[in-house]
């Protein structure tokens, strides 16, 4: 969107809620296609990411849970919306 001014029409009425649905959205399908490549290899959260600064979108700190998420899949599902898995 940043490019759009340069590149072709401007981007108007776009919200913070747009693009973190966009962001969602995205988080969501990228978990399913790591699924779909390696359903029987979960991939580990990389050690860099901090759980304790990540919010899912109710704003709760994920690393904060009672159930954190184990596994990138389940972390970008979390932060995609999904509840925990049971």
């Amino acid at each position: 969107m940043a490019e759009e001014p340069e590149s072709g029409p401007r981007t108007v009425g776009v919200t913070v809620t747009d693009i973190s649905g966009r962001l969602r959205l995205m988080a969501n399908n990228l978990s399913q296609a790591l699924d779909g490549l390696n359903s029987d290899r979960p991939f580990p959260i990389p050690p860099e990411i901090d759980l304790a600064q990540l919010f899912d979108p109710s704003g709760k700190v994920l690393g904060a849970d009672a159930k954190p998420p184990t596994t990138l899949q389940s972390l970008l599902l979390r932060l995609g919306g999904r509840p925990p898995a049971a």
